[in-house]
């Protein structure tokens, strides 16, 4: 499986389309004013939900006892050495990007409200 079979058929919606409305959302329609930068860490919940439910498919049921392969190499065909540092890799990113999303809501809703007068 290619990272380019992420974005076919019903993967479409789930892995691109459905993100890319959220990413719009937040960005043009959330008027947010007093929205807290901490609150950027609820972003992380789904990423840490769904890295526990890939651990426990892939590592500990395994492929061979109706458990999921591991689809994107985390483990390095069973050396897991490397799995917590991709893990850590991927929550600083999922928080890199939540942060990076409230900055762009920030900047838009304060140019809303400047346009429109309110403070």
């Amino acid at each position: 499986m290619s990272y380019f079979h992420l974005f076919e058929k019903n993967y479409f919606f789930l892995h691109f389309f459905s993100p890319f409305l959220a990413i719009i959302a937040i960005i043009f329609f959330e008027r947010a004013k007093n929205f807290r930068f901490a609150y950027c860490a609820f972003g992380l919940i789904p990423t840490v939900i769904y890295s526990f439910v890939y651990f426990y498919m892939v590592v500990i049921l395994g492929k061979d006892n109706g458990g999921w392969p591991d689809f994107y190499s985390f483990t390095m065909g069973g050396d897991m050495k490397l799995a917590p540092v991709a893990g850590l890799v991927i929550y600083g990113a999922t928080f890199g990007f939540c942060a990076l999303l409230w900055k762009l809501n920030q900047i838009k809703t304060k140019k809303v409200l400047d346009r429109s007068g309110k403070k």
